[in-house]
């Protein structure tokens, strides 16, 4: 038996001789020799073998269907050529892929796994087949865990054939979805929440005059709910909304107004992102109901106020509202249990409500370019890295730029701002305090006058400290605080 590879060889050989080679009569073909003879086209794969060594002078063995007469070699044929599936949600088809061996010799065959997408899978990915004989192979397509879509690949199949080392049998599955549940409308071979549709509709609506045409994607003229932002679905609920995304450059909804109540009905929302928009007034009670939501940003707007049931959204751990016309807090903002990062940078709050301190989770709290007069009494309480930087060099706490006057809290012995980072024009020279609390701890009492003894000794005192006004500090000032103790 000849090798292979012989027959690879002479097939290019004969295939260059042919270059140039007379025309024959139809019923002949030219012979492969090269000499110009003409012999007749039946004798191509009769069963008699017509080389170099036939006795009628005919050379044939450059036509392939003269192969299988002189040469003894597998040949591989697999039908269908390709594999196309249609199949619902949730369910899973077979089909057979037929390999035959046309030749005479043994077929070996062999499909690589690993390169076989997890949704397809054969019942074997080997064998041999004898002349003659056949391999039945069960394809079996599963859409149990895919969305609706079309999804290709390809088996790759090789052999010992030397004609046809590799095939490759194209795959296709179509997915589709059966039909909606009640409350829920097919869009796309999905199927989407109604209400929740509906909520997405109405933010359109609501700032008709403002929203974006680029959101137009389809160009029909009209801005569709499926169309606002950036979406994520999970099981025909939508998770998450962002009317602040990038898609080539940064793009905003132009959503305007006082933000639609029915915000609220989207009670599977993780995420939402309403940053650089137009929108104005009090967020609505109804973003209470938002229980599973994780991030709420809403920086660059013109929101004036926060209402208490914001407290309700146990879930929330990022709320960034930089950048908009904030004058008070919520009361129970503490309540917020799980918040790890609290961002309220350039608004008009006056004052930060005691229960902050309560968030054992903050780990980021930016106060700063606020009207900020006074710092919650148990500011140290937070579980907060003071004097720390994050990797944009940006404190974990930053509280600068308001109008506190000193004295400041030291958290971790680090003092958590300074006159240098507040406007304190307005401020007195000495703080509002008891008449010799010279520690500004609320009461008067023998540590104050260790601390006034330490001072005058130290020559380092603070004017306040002149109980006697008359712009010196000395032993005369212990006096009169030993005075006002015991008068107390």
């Amino acid at each position: 038996m000849k090798n292979y590879r012989q027959i690879i060889l002479l097939v290019t050989l004969f295939s260059l001789l042919s270059v140039g080679w007379s025309q024959c009569d139809d019923g002949y073909v030219e012979d492969c020799s090269g000499d110009g003879d003409c012999c007749n086209e039946s004798w191509i794969g009769d069963g008699y073998c017509d080389n170099e060594d036939q006795a009628w002078g005919c050379d044939l063995i450059c036509y392939e269907s003269e192969w299988s007469d002189c040469y003894h070699f597998p040949q591989i044929v697999i039908y269908p050529g390709e594999l196309f599936a249609t199949i619902e949600q949730g369910n899973s088809s077979s089909q057979t892929l037929t390999i035959v061996n046309q030749g005479d010799e043994t077929l070996d065959w062999s499909t690589y796994q690993a390169g076989i997408p997890g949704w397809l899978s054969l019942s074997t990915y080997s064998g041999s087949i004898e002349t003659g004989s056949i391999n039945e192979i069960t394809v079996t397509f599963d859409a149990s865990d895919l969305e609706a879509g079309e999804y290709n690949a390809s088996i790759v199949i090789s052999s010992n054939d030397p004609i046809n080392g590799e095939i490759s049998i194209p795959v296709t599955m179509m997915v589709i979805i059966d039909s909606c549940n009640d409350g829920y409308t097919e869009l796309d071979n999905n199927c989407y929440n109604n209400s929740d549709l509906d909520v997405l509709q109405q933010l359109i609506d609501s700032s008709i005059e403002t929203i974006n045409a680029d959101l137009d994607d389809n160009n029909d003229g009209n801005i569709e709910p499926l169309e606002l932002g950036f979406q994520e679905w999970n099981d025909g609920r939508l998770t998450a909304l962002e009317c602040y995304y990038f898609e080539n450059d940064w793009m905003s909804c132009n959503l305007s107004g006082q933000l639609i109540s029915s915000i609220g009905n989207l009670d599977q929302l993780q995420r939402l992102i309403l940053t650089n928009n137009q929108l104005s007034g009090e967020l609505p009670p109804e973003i209470g109901n938002l229980s599973h939501l994780e991030i709420l940003y809403l920086e660059n707007n013109a929101i004036t106020f926060i209402p208490p049931e914001i407290s309700a959204l146990g879930s929330l751990e990022y709320l960034l509202i930089n950048y908009n016309e904030l004058t008070s807090l919520p009361e129970d903002i503490g309540m917020l249990a799980n918040l790890r990062s609290l961002s309220l940078n350039h608004n008009q709050l006056t004052e930060i409500p005691e229960s902050i301190v309560e968030l054992s989770n903050l780990s980021h709290l930016w106060l700063s370019g606020n009207d900020l007069t006074t710092i919650p009494e148990n500011i140290c309480d937070l579980n907060i890295e003071w004097g720390v930087m994050d990797c944009s060099f940006y404190p974990y706490f930053d509280i600068s730029y308001n109008y506190i006057c000193p004295p400041y809290p030291i958290c971790d012995e680090v003092q958590i701002t300074s006159e240098e980072f507040q406007e304190t024009s307005e401020c007195s020279e000495c703080p509002d305090s008891i008449e010799g609390d010279t520690n500004f701890d609320d009461t008067v009492n023998i540590l104050d006058i260790v601390i006034i003894a330490n001072c005058i000794l130290s020559d380092s005192c603070d004017i306040c400290f002149d109980f006697n006004s008359d712009e010196v500090l000395n032993i005369l000032d212990i006096v009169i605080l030993v005075n006002i103790i015991l008068d107390n």
